[in-house]
């Protein structure tokens, strides 16, 4: 899960999210078997929010970085007057 890119973990965790609102409507077939599966599936969950704050770390380092950028761009792109005259006078 940590070698996923956020497409990969995104599909996984809407998959998760189908699966267990699925489970939610056979709530009242479920035995002991399948509760122990499920608890297993839930283990994941400390596994899947690790990642998903890694995932938005990395997205908020890489818009403070655009946002750097930018601002050093636009430092170099100042746009100047053409046909700006400039006078110096002696003294």
């Amino acid at each position: 899960m940590d070698q996923w890119d956020h497409e990969e973990f995104t599909r996984m965790t809407e998959t998760r999210e189908e699966i267990m609102k699925e489970l939610q409507l056979l709530r009242s077939e479920i035995n002991d078997q399948h509760r122990e599966m499920i608890q297993n599936i839930l283990g994941f969950d400390s596994s899947i929010l690790r990642r998903m704050h890694q995932l938005k770390d990395e997205a908020g380092e890489w818009t403070q970085k655009q946002g750097v950028i930018r601002v050093q761009q636009n430092a170099y792109h100042q746009s100047y007057m053409i046909d700006g005259l400039f006078i110096d006078q002696r003294k």
